[in-house]
């Protein structure tokens, strides 16, 4: 149907099955009830595909499969493969699978399988019908005490919602004593904007202390300036002065041949101390000698650093015959030529590819259910899948 491989692990207790309208939870529900019942028709083979598996690998080890091939059912019990059953089951299938449904004198109980749409187990079906079944079951004990387990938590049910109506009683008187905090809140709200203005003015009075106590020490500065002016008021004027630009010109001058005076001196006593210098030989020759020896350590320093490269360098390759090289070229320009021939063909099976797509597209747009299965088509979940298997889907 739907799956056309999945593996699902039970988890310990209850396992869920969620998900959107035809993702197949009905389908996992038929492969087992199929399994179970070797239940006849081909309804439950993928579209387009020969055969089915039904696979179940219980707690105790047991592996046990049910497969239609070609209109064909058979089993494999832990093994054991069972034929020609003609709509049977392996004699020892529940023995192992422990989900048999519950003989009676008329039609067969199915305690494991719910239906969709279906009411409860039993809700459904006539006082004598019930009656069979608790007579005939040996599940009887466990179904009643489901039904007293059922109607103890419909009980509990009950109790929590009396419970809960009470507490919702109880929190809504709550949250009617509390309403008045609206209120409060907005007092308090014009509270902290009349402490926010108070505070702003206490910043303002703070600035204006400032501002005074400046405007105090200014007036004591200008008493005190205005003082100094009335007693400067009183005092006669200065002499004047001479022009003293000569006289100071000459000052300069005597200091300067003071201290030329005393550094002449120094100078003098400095150099009566000293011998005088030998007389100078000719130096021409030894210039020229030197000046060979720094050309030749030169050349020296040179030839050696050339000798280190030149140790290090591996000895040239011999050369080897290169006519098989021409032949190599000649096989790769003609696979070269071929490359571009199979390039083209290549390009005009995709062409061709693309234009049968459309055409696929343009039928199951235009049909939209298989004609074969009834089922509905979609053209890329097609195509998807052809790409993926590299064969046609159905």
């Amino acid at each position: 149907m739907s799956h056309p491989h999945t593996v699902i692990e039970p988890a310990r207790g209850l396992t869920v099955l969620t998900g959107g309208n035809n993702t197949g939870k009905s389908a996992v529900i038929s492969a087992l009830q199929t399994l179970c019942r070797n239940i006849s028709g081909d309804y439950m083979v993928r579209h387009g595909q020969k055969e089915c598996r039904i696979i179940v690998e219980t707690e105790e080890g047991n592996v046990l499969e049910w497969k239609r091939k070609k209109g064909t059912v058979s089993y494999t019990v832990n093994g054991r493969e069972v034929h020609r059953l003609r709509g049977a089951v392996p004699d020892d299938l529940h023995d192992l699978l422990r989900m048999p449904q519950v003989e009676t004198e008329g039609e067969p109980f199915d305690v494991h399988f719910g239906e969709q749409k279906k009411p409860i187990f039993l809700l459904d079906e006539s006082p004598g019908r019930r009656a069979t079944f608790f007579a005939s079951s040996s599940d009887a004990i466990k179904l009643i005490e489901m039904q007293s387990r059922h109607r103890a938590r419909v009980r509990e049910a009950r109790n929590e919602e009396s419970r809960l109506a009470d507490q919702s009683v109880r929190l809504r008187q709550r949250v009617e004593t509390l309403a008045p905090l609206d209120e409060l809140d907005d007092q308090i709200k014009g509270l902290e904007a009349e402490h926010e203005a108070i505070g702003q003015l206490a910043r303002n009075l703070s600035d204006l202390d400032r501002h005074v106590d400046a405007m105090v020490r200014t007036e004591h500065m200008a008493k005190k300036h205005a003082d100094l002016a009335g007693a400067s008021a009183s005092l006669a004027p200065p002499p004047e002065l001479a022009e003293t630009g000569s006289l100071a010109w000459m000052i300069r001058q005597m200091d300067y041949q003071s201290r030329r005076i005393e550094k002449e001196s120094e100078a003098a006593k400095a150099v009566s101390r000293v011998q005088a210098p030998p007389e100078m030989a000719d130096v021409e020759r030894l210039s020229g000698l030197i000046s060979q020896m720094q050309r030749v350590s030169a050349g020296v320093d040179k030839a050696a650093a050339r000798g280190r490269v030149l140790a290090d360098c591996a000895a040239p390759p011999e050369m080897i015959d290169i006519a098989g090289l021409g032949q190599h070229i000649k096989s790769m320009e003609k696979a070269e030529k071929s490359l571009q021939k199979r390039s083209g063909e290549l390009e005009q099976a995709e062409t061709r590819l693309a234009e049968a797509e459309k055409a696929l597209r343009r039928f199951i747009d235009a049909h939209n259910i298989c004609p074969t299965c009834g089922q509905h088509m979609d053209a890329d979940q097609f195509l998807h899948q052809f790409h993926g298997t590299g064969q046609q889907a159905g």
